[in-house]
């Protein structure tokens, strides 16, 4: 027998606790990685290059961080300090026999997080590696939540590609690769895809089934049940004290801020 609206709101008083692990693992479906420019592209449709360096400055200077359109850089390691570092074309201390365009770098090893501008549900950019180790991507909600972890290896002598797509929003990525103190490595052309923004509480369509349809009812109330219970990230709306965001944990704050929103309406 189907469970009513009524009958699976009385379950509310349950609060269950994820750890950082079952988070991932609630999560990590929700993310897509892709190794090429052309599949990442076949799934989110066209994206222009929103930063390729070139204008970016100051270069050739140690930055413990950058601000960009595309959102902030901040430095966790480096020598002598930890730094980013905008590196012209010509340079031949990378895998690839000599650098074609200008690529973001450090000195020392490479290891940034990126504060994305507003979240995003896509993001790509081109990788250099150095061939002692692959790139270490963590990918992290707008609330600092971690979504998934992933790495990134291709031949260093060629230019690689790394693309995610998410239907969580992106609110920050860390990059971390291995060795940089002795071959340089680094990204480059990040393309990003805005997270759509519609009524946030318009989840469910009729039947209770995963959806948009525009109007908010009970369906959206059975969508965000059955996320809840499943432990799906798409549940996570509320943190400590009913604050909107999420915290990587399911409980009655998710409820709190779903609520509130589902009766805020639609702009």
């Amino acid at each position: 027998m189907a469970i009513t609206i009524n009958a699976r709101l009385l379950l509310l008083g349950t609060t269950v606790a994820l750890t950082g692990a079952d988070r991932l693992h609630a999560g990590a479906p929700t993310l897509v990685q892709y190794s090429t420019m052309q599949t990442f592209l076949a799934a989110t449709g066209p994206l222009p290059v929103i930063e390729n360096f070139e204008t970016a400055g100051p270069r050739d200077t140690l930055l413990p961080t950058l601000v960009l359109p595309v959102g902030v850089f901040t430095a966790l390691d480096g020598e002598p300090f930890a730094n980013v570092y905008i590196l012209g074309p010509g340079a031949a201390n990378f895998g690839v026999a000599v650098t074609s365009s200008t690529v973001l770098t450090a000195n020392g090893n490479e290891d940034w997080r990126l504060d994305f501008a507003s979240p995003v549900s896509a993001f790509g950019f081109e990788t250099y590696l150095n061939g002692s180790g692959p790139g270490t991507l963590t990918v992290f909600g707008p609330g600092g939540a971690v979504l998934g972890t992933f790495t990134q290896s291709h031949n260093s002598t060629q230019i690689g590609y790394l693309g995610i797509t998410s239907e969580t929003a992106i609110g920050s990525i860390r990059f971390t690769t291995v060795n940089g103190r002795q071959i340089n490595t680094g990204i480059d052309n990040i393309r990003v895809r805005a997270f759509p923004s519609p009524c946030v509480a318009d989840i469910g369509v009729q039947g209770g089934v995963a959806g948009h349809d525009g109007v908010l009812d009970n369906n959206d109330f059975i969508v965000l049940i059955d996320y809840f219970f499943m432990q799906d990230a798409r549940a996570d709306f509320g943190a400590q004290g009913g604050a909107p965001g999420p915290d990587g944990a399911f409980d009655n704050n998710d409820f709190i801020v779903f609520i509130d929103r589902f009766f805020g309406g639609c702009s």
